[in-house]
């Protein structure tokens, strides 16, 4: 911005400037015009004569022409478009130069510390008195040693007499007499004492305990239409866990799959039994679940054995087809080895319950779960009267089990 606006000024200077001196030099050439112009010849000076000469013509001076018409300088134009000088822009925005940040605290420098007493060397003690070393006292009279005397002459040993006596031969050594090893004694084997055959101990055998006699009653606005001895019917005793033996768990369970049907319609089976899904129809089958806990899905498959899966988890299950929608079972998995069927008559019998209360419940494909109390005491439990309410003959619609519903088909061969 600075640098547009001393530009704009020099430029109006230099005009300015322009405008002046072309103003100066009309005026010099003005001025010059104006003054006569000196005759270059000398002059010779005249001789003083008696007769004084006219005096001659005076010299017409001329005129002095006017001036001529001023040389009109040319207003300066003025200037074309004015520049624009652009108008400041505003600072932008100054960088906010971040405030000193106050010194951290100066550290504090422990002042030292004293230091402490010098520890005040023992002056040096003087030595001791230098202990004065005996005069070495002069060698006494050495000990005159005797010469030795010349030894006597030696003794004449008289020669040992040899014996007349013949000297006789060394005995040879005896034979040694070989002693015969001793036999080794042979002891006694260990007799093996076989291991004892393992006590088998025999699984306790549950007390008798009481038998619970009850029926089964349909009620509803469908109930005539419904026959005990069409119709499935399972009593458990519900949400009550006990030992259920092995044989029980290792049963054969299957639901097979003819005519576009599950049967039978209405399985009870312990907890961890495994059950199997054959299909006997000449087309695709499938079967599946949803239900809490027991979630499985068998794929799809043409007639064979079929698919197998264990249930581990107590409660009712309710298997579809992904293929037909109007193909459905229950199953329900009991933690418990008291279930059992309601006979044609509609007429049930639980046996070995011990004293305590308990849920009984019936299972039925239109009305699900119906549960009553019962008591057990004594050994002993009154009998029991199960109603089951039918609203309709007719399934609730279920999904596939992608969770979408399942599409119409038309023209089925099967």
């Amino acid at each position: 911005m600075l640098y547009q606006t001393w530009l704009t000024f020099s430029r109006r200077r230099h005009a300015v400037s322009a405008v002046l001196l072309v103003l100066l030099l009309a005026s010099c050439a003005h001025d010059a015009k104006r003054t006569p112009t000196a005759d270059p010849r000398p002059t010779t000076p005249v001789e003083a004569t008696t007769e004084p000469k006219p005096d001659p013509k005076p010299v017409e001076t001329p005129e002095p022409k006017p001036d001529p018409k001023p040389v009109e300088t040319p207003e300066p134009k003025p200037d074309p478009r004015p520049v624009e000088t652009p108008e400041p822009k505003p600072d932008p925005k100054p960088v906010e130069t971040p405030e000193p940040k106050p010194d951290p605290k100066p550290v504090e420098t422990p002042e030292p510390k004293p230091d402490p007493k010098p520890v005040e060397t023992p002056e040096p003690k003087p030595d001791p008195k230098p202990v004065e070393t005996p005069e070495p006292k002069p060698d006494p009279k050495p000990v005159e040693t005797p010469e030795p005397k010349t030894d006597p002459k030696p003794v004449e040993t008289p020669e040992p007499k040899t014996d007349p006596k013949p000297v006789e031969k060394p005995k040879p050594d005896p034979k040694p007499v070989v002693k015969p090893d001793p036999k080794p004694v042979e002891k006694p084997k260990p007799k093996v004492v076989p291991d004892p055959k393992p006590v088998v101990k025999a699984e306790p055998k549950p007390s008798p305990g009481a038998v619970v006699r009850g029926e089964v009653v349909f009620t509803g606005r469908s109930r005539r239409k419904l026959d005990t001895a069409e119709e499935a019917v399972g009593i458990v005793i519900y949400d009550h866990e006990s030992t259920i033996p092995s044989e029980t768990v290792q049963g054969d369970y299957s639901i097979v799959t003819k005519d576009k049907t599950f049967n039978p319609v209405l399985l009870l089976v312990p907890r961890g039994a495994t059950v199997q899904f054959p299909n006997m129809d000449p087309i695709i089958h499938n079967v599946f679940s949803v239900s809490k806990g027991n979630k499985f899905d068998a794929g799809r498959y043409s007639k064979a054995e079929g698919a197998r899966y264990t249930f581990m988890n107590e409660g009712l299950v309710r298997v579809y087809c992904n293929v037909h929608h109007s193909m459905n079972a229950m199953i329900y998995v009991a933690a418990n080895p008291h279930f059992t069927y309601a006979d044609e008559d509609g007429n049930f019998e639980l046996k070995g319950l011990s004293d305590g209360t308990y849920t009984l419940a019936a299972i039925h494909k239109l009305s699900g779960l119906t549960k009553t109390e019962l008591v057990v005491r004594d050994g002993r439990a009154e009998p029991v009267t199960l109603e089951l309410k039918v609203r309709s003959l007719r399934l609730k619609p279920h999904l596939n089990k992608e969770g979408k519903p399942y599409e119409k088909r038309k023209g089925e061969r099967y």
